[in-house]
């Protein structure tokens, strides 16, 4: 299993600090099969995954530049837990403190492979076996499927072995390291 992390998110350097941190956290943990790796500017996950004879790849980056699905009454939305500008629509900065008060979401998971249903409503959530092994992991480590937002690369397909984690760098930086290391732990026992 190869984690990467990112040193720079374009426009805003200073907030891949933390996804960094987790990956060298994990480093320090010196588990079996993992090899931490600084994300090359231009990559090919096909080539990185043949290259490390690996057969997944966490691409580990701060969430602080895109929304995220959470679940509020029932129904899909899109929450903002930081300011953005985005065109001609700015929303109002937060202290955060909406985000902390609730356990989840731990993080954001995308993730790839044949993603596309005609049936599927463009917010459905889990869309393939890769989903549906995110859900599965959430509902076994946090007791509920809405500790991580599992969102499928659409329309663009990417590897279905590449999950691209957005940790939360509102949360405590060993919440997202246990999540990372736990993760990796379950992959490995099911391939």
């Amino acid at each position: 299993m190869i984690i990467l992390h990112s040193l720079v998110s374009p426009g805003h350097p200073e907030l891949e600090t933390y996804a960094r941190n987790v990956g060298l956290e994990i480093e320090k943990l010196g588990l079996d099969g993992v090899i931490v790796r600084e994300s090359p500017a231009k990559r090919s996950f096909a080539k990185l995954l043949k290259e490390y004879e690996a057969g997944w790849i966490f691409d580990l980056h701060s969430d602080v530049t895109e929304p995220y699905w959470a679940k509020e009454e029932e129904k899909w939305v899109r929450t903002l837990p930081y300011s953005r500008k985005s065109g001609k629509y700015t929303w109002r900065p937060t202290d955060y403190s909406d985000l902390i008060r609730k356990r989840y979401p731990v993080a954001g998971i995308s993730y790839g492979g044949n993603v596309w249903d005609p049936d599927a409503e463009l917010c459905m959530p889990v869309r393939n076996w890769v989903g549906k092994l995110i859900e599965d992991f959430s509902a076994k480590k946090y007791g509920t499927i809405d500790a991580i937002v599992p969102s499928a690369f659409y329309p663009r397909r990417c590897h279905e072995r590449l999950l691209g984690f957005g940790l939360i760098y509102a949360r405590p930086l060993h919440i997202s390291v246990d999540l990372v290391k736990s993760f990796a732990e379950y992959l490995h026992e099911r391939f």
